[in-house]
């Protein structure tokens, strides 16, 4: 008997390594120009989806003689970037680098900075946190401010009705790993920092799982991704090719998901990369994550390099909006 199931266990050893590797796929497909935004041309907006609206305000313009918006406005498919479809004004002040998560009909936007120069470095930069109330069309502020150090490109998601927010760089320039837990009935409360602390990192959330990716460590780019478990507030790193020299690296990506067949597919689209301390250097690479075996695939470059694009998604199809010379444009990723 021992001996047959030796025989057995061969055979099958024998199966598995016949068995043909299994490849990455993600749906493929090419860019198209749509509507430009009918809003001020600006840097670092926010963007977020209540109720099936596509919102997009703040920002700022112009590091010399700084503007900072407080306009949100809203897309649509069929009349793109609808000039007679705005939010109220947003109360707080005007700035660039905000982040934004929704919990049910209720956007929550808050963070970010000013280019207004001073002694201080964190006079500019923000903790508080403002409620747009879809139902209501009114915004009002949190009763308890972000409780982390004020900061810019950080990351934010929401996941089982509750926000998530952390990472990033401060006044100071020190980079952050520290993440925080937003529950509407309580506040915010501190949970694991993520595994490596960054900034201009990417987050998306795709088949119910919340994944933050890329960045800028102590140590550089790295193309590391890492999964949010919700259960236990902590962090699983993944090391697939997304960890070789297959895959982006890089700091401000856009991102999207898209629904095909029942499954959601990131994507990734552009951020840049520096060489030296003073070269800026944007990119135009496009990857889709499989989210079965979580590898990344290359799709069709982005038609020129851009850094801090905005994705979002509206009925399964992804959008970058991104910044070009003095004017916004929207493309949009036609799937084959």
């Amino acid at each position: 008997m021992p001996q047959y199931f030796f025989h057995m266990f061969f055979f099958l050893f024998l199966i598995a390594c016949d068995k043909e590797e299994i490849k990455p796929s993600v749906p493929q497909g090419n860019w198209e120009k749509g509507r430009a935004p009918s809003i001020e041309a600006r840097n670092e907006p926010v963007i977020f989806t209540v109720n099936e609206e596509i919102c997009l305000g703040l920002g700022h313009y112009n590091a010399l003689w700084p503007q900072h918006f407080n306009q949100f406005v809203n897309f649509d498919l069929k009349s793109g970037w609808n000039p007679n479809k705005h939010l109220p004004p947003f109360p707080g002040k005007g700035r660039g680098g905000a982040v934004a998560f929704t919990i049910g009909h209720k956007a929550y936007v808050g963070l970010g900075y000013t280019f207004y120069s001073t002694d201080d470095p964190s006079a500019g930069y923000f903790t508080d946190f403002w409620v747009y109330d879809s139902q209501e069309k009114t915004w009002t502020r949190l009763p308890y401010d972000f409780p982390g150090v004020p900061r810019q490109q950080a990351v934010a998601f929401s996941l089982n009705g509750k926000g998530y927010v952390g990472s990033g760089l401060s006044a100071e320039r020190k980079i952050l790993g520290d993440f925080y837990e937003f529950d509407p009935p309580t506040g915010w409360k501190r949970i694991a920092d993520i595994d490596e602390r960054r900034y201009g990192a990417t987050a998306f959330v795709a088949n119910g799982t919340a994944y933050v990716c890329l960045g800028k460590t102590e140590n550089g780019y790295i193309r590391h991704v890492t999964k949010f478990i919700p259960e236990t507030k902590t962090w699983k790193g993944i090391f697939t090719t997304v960890a070789t020299e297959e895959g982006p690296m890089c700091i401000n990506a856009a991102s999207f998901v898209i629904r095909q067949n029942g499954t959601d597919y990131p994507y990734i689209a552009g951020g840049a990369k520096t060489d030296t301390p003073t070269e800026y250097k944007p990119l135009s690479d496009c990857w889709g994550l499989d989210p079965k075996i979580e590898t990344w695939v290359k799709v069709a470059s982005f038609p020129h390099p851009v850094s801090k694009g905005i994705g979002f998604t509206k009925e399964g199809i992804g959008f970058i909006l991104s910044l070009e010379e003095d004017s916004m444009q929207t493309w949009e990723f036609v799937t084959h």
